[in-house]
């Protein structure tokens, strides 16, 4: 692997690589995907988040490789339990540090030290200190990321048969975990499902509720899905639409529901 690295460096760029995940770029730019995926195999391996999602996909696709459904399958998952594991481990490294700071501080305040020094000291822990914690936001941010993709991934891959059974059940499962941790792809699918009634009870509400949510604005929703922002598809604060009345009566025989029982929002109370 050195070799290659030394060789494509050489003959591209004289450029300074400070990973794997980097050239493994370059060099699918360059269309040379063996190469590329041997670079991604080594940085897969490494822990890299960005690089466990593209290697599964590579893997599963076929791309500089044979496409090993089953295997990109296994690793999809234990991407996922990679990446928690770095998010768990940060969190008790935070803790750790913390404690050394008070620990620390309860030293200084005890012995007799010029307070000049230690402003200076205390100052220079605090901008260090926030420094790793934004480095650390930033990387539980990026994990979280491509922990939604690969759990979206998950479920595509029980829904189409790949690598696994067929199971609707389990892949509308996995697609709405990765839906409520905010992915747009996972959130139009979900809202196509609940739109077409596949696998689920088919709901007008709950799909215009995942599009909007993936769409997040009436501009930047595609041509024929204005009706997800009607009034009608409204939500109120505790989640539901309507009252008994509007749950049991959807569409017709409104006008025998009293006045006062009414919602303005309904568009079958309107009169």
């Amino acid at each position: 692997m050195s070799n290659i690295r030394d060789s494509r460096v050489a003959n591209s760029l004289d450029q300074d690589f400070s990973s794997d995940l980097e050239l493994a770029i370059l060099l699918h730019e360059r269309n040379q995907l063996l190469d590329s995926f041997k670079c991604l195999e080594i940085a897969y391996k490494n822990g890299e988040p960005l690089a466990i999602y593209l290697y599964c996909i590579h893997l599963r696709e076929g791309i500089g490789c044979k496409p090993n459904q089953p295997l990109a399958f296994q690793s999809l998952l234990n991407g996922i339990y990679q990446l928690n594991n770095q998010i768990v481990n940060q969190s008790d490294t935070v803790e750790l540090h913390n404690q050394n700071v008070n620990q620390s501080v309860k030293s200084v305040q005890t012995d007799q030290i010029d307070l000049h020094d230690v402003d200076v000291k205390t100052k220079t822990d605090e901008k260090l200190q926030r420094q790793q914690q934004l480095i650390q936001l930033k990387t539980r941010i990026t994990c979280v990321f491509i922990i939604s993709l690969l759990t979206y991934e998950v479920g595509v891959c029980y829904m189409n048969n790949w690598g696994i059974n067929k199971n609707k059940k389990s892949g509308i499962y996995y697609i709405s975990i990765a839906a409520s941790l905010g992915l747009d792809k996972a959130l139009e699918h979900m809202g196509h499902l609940w739109y077409k009634g596949n696998g689920v009870k088919r709901s007008l509400l709950m799909a215009a509720k995942n599009y909007r949510l993936a769409y997040k604005d009436k501009r930047h929703s595609p041509m024929g899905m204005t009706w997800i922002w009607d009034t009608k598809y409204d939500m109120q604060s505790d989640g539901k639409v309507y009252d008994h009345y509007h749950q049991i009566y959807p569409k017709y025989n409104h006008r025998h529901i009293p006045f006062e029982k009414r919602d303005k929002r309904c568009f079958w109370c309107r009169d």
